[in-house]
């Protein structure tokens, strides 16, 4: 079951959306030090400017993926594809996070974000992004209809990493 995270229900979920962006983030090969308490204070704020979903198994988050507009993005100054038309085109998102519990990877739950971001923003650019080393993912972004526009340079949290930039065409 898909669920939107709002202020309403925020209070339900937030150690779980915490606890799970913990487990996958601070695995191989990414090994991040986390802080759950700031970490829960940043997705709270997220949700002024990002809309967020969480998939729902047995009443656990296996999965979350946010969207936000382009204009609010941080990241949106890599972005050379992205004109300056969408960068402040409040119809133009991006897919910002995407993650899902390494225990139920490939059972279809990315895909089904994916496709409720899709579904949701039928009427708007969708962007996202991916490393190109994210086999899956990049497999997943082809098969549901993004097409890689460009490859970006980011650096986060000091490490520079080469990126696809995807657009979804429907």
């Amino acid at each position: 079951m898909i669920v939107q995270i709002t202020p309403d229900n925020i209070s339900v979920y937030i150690d779980k959306i915490a606890t799970l962006y913990i487990k996958v983030f601070s695995a191989p090969p990414r090994y991040e030090i986390i802080d759950k308490e700031l970490l829960k204070k940043e997705i709270i704020l997220n949700l002024l400017e990002k809309i967020i979903y969480v998939y729902l198994n047995n009443n656990n988050i296996v999965g979350v993926v946010s969207i936000e507009p382009t204009f609010r993005t941080k990241d949106y100054k890599y972005m050379s594809s992205i004109n300056e038309t969408l960068k402040n085109n409040p119809n133009s998102f991006l897919i910002s996070e995407s993650f899902v519990d390494s225990s139920h990877r490939g059972k279809g739950i990315a895909e089904s974000l994916f496709r409720k971001i899709i579904t949701t923003k039928k009427d708007n650019k969708i962007f996202s992004r991916s490393r190109l080393d994210a086999v899956a993912q990049n497999k997943l972004f082809s098969k549901i209809g993004f097409k890689v526009i460009d490859k970006i340079l980011i650096t986060t949290n000091g490490v520079r990493s080469e990126k696809y930039l995807w657009e979804y065409y429907n």
